[in-house]
């Protein structure tokens, strides 16, 4: 049996894409996601996860976009 697998990266980068993801998860289309710990829309990822904790959900290294976790 074949599986293809498809991942949305950017979980995280801002509250339209986090619902747009997760709209394609709930869809079927996509199924998991990489979450970016440093993005504006972190926070809102997060809560989204805690309410649909059956998300596969994986880290995005993001060394360039946005600012860094730490100085």
């Amino acid at each position: 049996m074949r599986k293809l697998i498809v991942n949305a990266d950017d979980f995280g980068f801002s509250e339209a894409v986090n619902h747009g993801i997760l709209k394609a998860m709930e869809d079927g289309i996509v199924t998991s996601t990489s979450i970016m710990a440093n993005m504006p829309g972190f926070a809102h990822a997060a809560a989204l996860y805690h309410e649909h904790p059956d998300m596969a959900v994986g880290v995005h290294l993001n060394l360039t976009c946005y600012r860094p976790l730490l100085s």
